[in-house]
């Protein structure tokens, strides 16, 4: 049933794009899956561009939540909620996966290798782990931030300026933070210790993404039961 849900949600938030927003998801996976990379060339198998790139489903795919969310009303209400956060989030890991695989075909290409290049299995596999936990808190946010806005364009607003503190408030502790902080965190960035840090933090954004869920779920369902005593 949920995943018959998902598909709906899905093919109803590809119907509702323009061509316009049709182009700039294919120019953005151009951009980060071959232009990117074959700038960077081996550089983009480092850990600190793994770390970044899984920050791209959590920025496009809370739009498509919020879009949803303001716009449809499936029945029944909660697991019709729980799809809308669940579809564009898929469909986001699988443009993030997408975009990685352009990635490390662009890499090998350039650089001749005989085989394709890939990062050792645990940074892929842990950056992994983390796109997934980061990306489902960030859509569970965007639809409660959505049920709980005015307008669909506060609500698009209120997502991006919470994504953009976040992002400044990493930059600033990267640059300002104490630097035995700083070499611990670079130091755990390595395949061996990677698990360290990735799991830990999977599981604390997994877990704010599921009180977030609960939460929007039970103020859908709130929205279609209507008053409790009726004349």
């Amino acid at each position: 049933m949920l995943a018959e849900a998902m598909r709906a949600e899905l093919v109803a938030w590809f119907k509702g794009q323009q061509i316009l927003d049709r182009l700039i998801y294919l120019g953005a996976i151009l951009l980060f899956g071959v232009v990117v990379p074959w700038q960077l060339g081996f550089s983009f198998l480092d850990v600190g561009f793994l770390l970044a790139y899984i920050l791209l489903p959590c920025l496009f795919a809370p739009q498509a939540v919020a879009t949803l969310v303001s716009s449809r009303h499936p029945q029944p209400p909660g697991p019709g909620y729980v799809a809308q956060i669940l579809a564009p989030m898929a469909a986001g890991v699988a443009t993030h996966w997408l975009i990685l695989a352009l990635g490390f075909s662009v890499v090998s290409f350039r650089g001749e290798a005989p085989r394709l290049l890939l990062p050792p299995w645990q940074l892929l596999l842990h950056t992994t782990l983390l796109g997934l936990a980061a990306t489902f808190l960030a859509c569970s946010l965007a639809g409660w931030i959505t049920l709980n806005s005015k307008t669909l364009a506060s609500a698009k607003k209120q997502a991006r300026q919470i994504f953009l503190l976040i992002l400044a408030g990493v930059m600033l502790w990267l640059r300002l933070g104490p630097a035995g902080a700083k070499g611990e965190l670079i130091d755990r960035l390595n395949p061996q210790r990677i698990h360290t840090l990735a799991l830990p933090v999977s599981l604390g954004l997994a877990i704010l993404g599921g009180l977030f869920l609960q939460a929007g779920r039970k103020r859908r369902m709130e929205e279609f039961s209507g008053p409790i005593f009726k004349l």
